[in-house]
This record gives C-alpha cells, sequence and structure tokens, in this order.
C-alpha cells in the first residue's frame, strides 16, 4: 500500500508554519536593544552630570517672584563627619530656620501650616539628579486624611525655600504616615 501525498498541499503547509525559535531571538534582540539603550542613556547622564562640586558651587537658594531677599534655609551644607544623628537627620535650627522663613515671607496660612513641622531630612546634599526630602510633621497622617491641603501648603513652602531641578520632597503625618508629596 502506498501512500500518495498532495505536494501541493505539502508545501502551503510548510510555509505557512514560522520557523522553530525566530519569535523568541527576535524578542531576545528587542530587550538587548532596550537594554543596551538604557545603558548608554545612563552612562550619558552620569558622564554630563554636574556632579557634586557644580552642585556646591551653584547659589544655594535664589527668591521665588515677589518675595524679598531675606535669607532662608539652604541646602549647601557640606556634611561633617563630626556631626550627631541628630544633626544629619533634621537639627532643630534647620526646623525653627524654615518656620521664620515662612513666616517672614508667606502667606499667614503658610505659615499656620508651617507650625506643624518638627523635622526636616535630606537636604544636606542635592545633586538635581533626584533630589528626595522628607518633612515630619504632627499632623495626622493618610492620603485621605483631613490634613491633605495643611500638607500641600508645607510642600508649597518647602520649594520655596530649597531649589532642586529635579526635586521630590514628602511630608509625613505624626504616626509616619505619607500625607503629601511635591516638587522642588
Amino acid at each position: 500500500m502506498r501512500i500518495q501525498h498532495d505536494q501541493q498541499a505539502w508545501r502551503s503547509n510548510a510555509q505557512a508554519a514560522p520557523e522553530p525559535g525566530r519569535g523568541k531571538s527576535r524578542a531576545k534582540k528587542v530587550l538587548l536593544g532596550v537594554g543596551a539603550v538604557c545603558l548608554g542613556i545612563c552612562v550619558i547622564a552620569i558622564s554630563t552630570g554636574k556632579g557634586k562640586e557644580a552642585a556646591e558651587a551653584k547659589p544655594a537658594v535664589s527668591s521665588p517672584p515677589g518675595r524679598s531677599d531675606q535669607p532662608q534655609p539652604t541646602h549647601s551644607k557640606k556634611p561633617e563627619t563630626t556631626k550627631s544623628a541628630r544633626d544629619r537627620f533634621g537639627s532643630e535650627d534647620e526646623v525653627r530656620a524654615f518656620i521664620s522663613g515662612v513666616k517672614e515671607h508667606g502667606t499667614p496660612q503658610e505659615a499656620s501650616a508651617a507650625q506643624h513641622v518638627k523635622k526636616i531630612q535630606g537636604t544636606e546634599r542635592f545633586n538635581d539628579v533626584f533630589d528626595t526630602a522628607s518633612v515630619h510633621t504632627d499632623l495626622e497622617g493618610g492620603i485621605t486624611g483631613s490634613s491633605h491641603g495643611t500638607c500641600n501648603l508645607i510642600a508649597s513652602s518647602f520649594a520655596d525655600a530649597y531649589n532642586s531641578k529635579n526635586g521630590l520632597v514628602t511630608v509625613y503625618g505624626a504616626d509616619g504616615k505619607m500625607i503629601c508629596n511635591g516638587k522642588f
């Protein structure tokens, strides 16, 4: 018994079938290409970044429009190795300077909101790549809490006092929960 094959059907099925492993190799090439692009962007960002020398050389604070040029808290402090943990993580002097600066230069609502600030962290050194700071308050925590409006005033006041090309300040409540964040 001889089995006859339809040569026409055999050819059409052979052409329609994908090559084994071709989809995987194409996906690998795409992933490698994306990885190479990301790596290239990182290398360029690091090599053309301002570095800490340029960040320390620029003016510490510029006055927002419509406000006087009175001294405000700065972020150009150089960390010292002899500082205690309390000094490195938000000194009381920095909080007092922030509150007095908001009282002098801010609106009455901002001055009232600044009274809730208890600790400021992360303002020792900025590099303008991704700067983060934390403000700890005695407010009720949580994103959906009733103190969200006061939190936005604190974040706005922080943005007036500190400058960064790409900064993010996060405001926390007394219980340690995040209330809001904002750019500075």
